[in-house]
């Protein structure tokens, strides 16, 4: 197995490590059954400093139960309602998201109880912009439905065009932060031109052309990709009218967060022929339900939730939030994460 043991870890006497008279407890850290990668490698990488319990926090009844005597919970892609946060036992002090959206916690109850909300911003942005450039090509070249006309014997009419040489098509980055500059700096190299929307950067990627409208980006844009997290200002960002701004033709690509999209109305105009392809690796509802009409549209590629993922990735978003939440309970400071909420406990 390939090591990636960038993660911080202290030494400690037998005594605190048994929680002694001569030393200090180990702080208890819940996680969310089945959010770690690599649970037991975790699990021995930070022995000594902390005992992690793997539980299952599914109800408020459980959620009790599992946080009894503990210091911190960390999650991956599993919700915190309200209702949950309530149900945490209150010796609770921080809530580690792995990951990067913040969306699926609820931040008002955890800023009413005084928990600390942190993500990990950084730890897989290369792997989500490759995993967005790479959808993009794919369906820039038409991959999905050759694959498909080969192997259902090459029988029945197949077109590849139009298709533009991709060093002519105009690429639309909407957000320019971590990963949005990152999918820009990939791109450069191969697309005619990549244009930028962000109202919060002032300065893009060397040759992008920073955009002032997100509508003008759009009309000018052979192929867009979403980079900006979910909020009240992005929810359904790419709404019908929006979508049907685009030239005619155009790719939309999604691997930031579910709900910045109206799926309904992206479906629709695939469907119709005024956009050639999507590729979404997030989605409204997760997992995608069966009667989606996303399941039915041309040169489409879905991928579940999972342009993050490497080798390297899983194990750093693993033990970087165990191991922030582990710092953060001694000292107060993250190693790699970022303060969502800070809370008073």
């Amino acid at each position: 197995m390939t090591d990636y043991p960038d993660v911080a870890t202290r030494s400690q006497s037998p005594a605190e490590a048994n929680g002694g008279a001569s030393g200090p407890a180990l702080p208890v850290i819940v996680v969310a059954r089945d959010a770690l990668h690599a649970p037991d490698r975790i699990a021995d990488h930070f022995s000594g400093q902390a005992t992690i319990r793997r539980e299952d926090i599914s109800s408020p009844e459980k959620m009790r139960g599992a946080t009894a005597t503990a210091d911190a919970v960390v999650v991956a892609l599993h919700r915190l309602t309200a209702e949950l946060i309530d149900a945490m036992d209150g010796r609770v002090r921080v809530i580690g998201r792995m990951g990067v959206g913040t969306d699926t916690v609820n931040l008002d109850a955890a800023a009413a109880r005084g928990i600390t909300v942190f993500n990990e911003p950084t730890f897989g942005v290369q792997e989500v912009a490759s995993h967005a450039v790479a959808m993009l090509l794919a369906l820039q070249r038409k991959l999905v439905p050759s694959d498909r006309y080969v192997r259902d014997g090459w029988r029945g009419g197949f077109a590849l065009g139009p298709m533009k040489p991709m060093d002519e098509i105009v690429v639309g980055v909407i957000g320019c932060g971590r990963i949005g500059r990152a999918v820009a700096q990939q791109l450069i190299p191969i697309a005619g031109r990549v244009l930028v929307y962000d109202p919060a950067v002032d300065d893009v990627p060397l040759t992008a052309v920073r955009v002032g409208q997100l509508d003008d980006l759009l009309a000018r844009s052979d192929a867009v990709t979403l980079h900006v997290p979910l909020t009240p200002g992005t929810s359904r960002l790419l709404g019908h009218r929006e979508l049907s701004l685009l030239p005619r033709g155009a790719i939309v690509v999604n691997v930031s967060r579910g709900g910045q999209i109206d799926e309904a109305a992206l479906a629709e105009l695939l469907m119709a022929g005024a956009l050639s392809g999507a590729g979404l690796d997030v989605f409204e509802t997760e997992p995608l339900p069966p009667d989606s009409p996303l399941l039915l549209t041309p040169n489409t590629i879905l991928s579940p939730h999972c342009a993050g993922y490497s080798d390297r990735a899983a194990w750093r978003l693993g033990a970087w939030t165990v191991g922030d939440a582990i710092e953060w309970l001694n000292t107060g400071r993250l190693h790699h994460g970022s303060v969502v909420v800070a809370g008073s406990r």
